[in-house]
């Protein structure tokens, strides 16, 4: 895993754990929207632990 993607995590799952809301934009977001089989692996982990997994099945191609 890269040591950007490695920041983003750490940083996507504080403010999940203290409940503060947070999207992801910018060339951050372009970079994990063009690798599909990425996408989708980091926003099960990130849905999973916000509580809103069900959720993810909607935005499913």
């Amino acid at each position: 895993m890269s040591e950007e993607l490695k920041f983003l995590e750490y940083i996507s799952t504080r403010l999940g754990s203290a409940g503060i809301p947070y999207m992801l934009t910018g060339s951050m977001a372009m970079m994990l929207a063009s690798v599909p089989e990425l996408d989708f692996v980091y926003l099960e982990k990130w849905a999973a632990q916000l509580g809103v997994l069900s959720k993810l099945d909607e935005l499913r191609p």
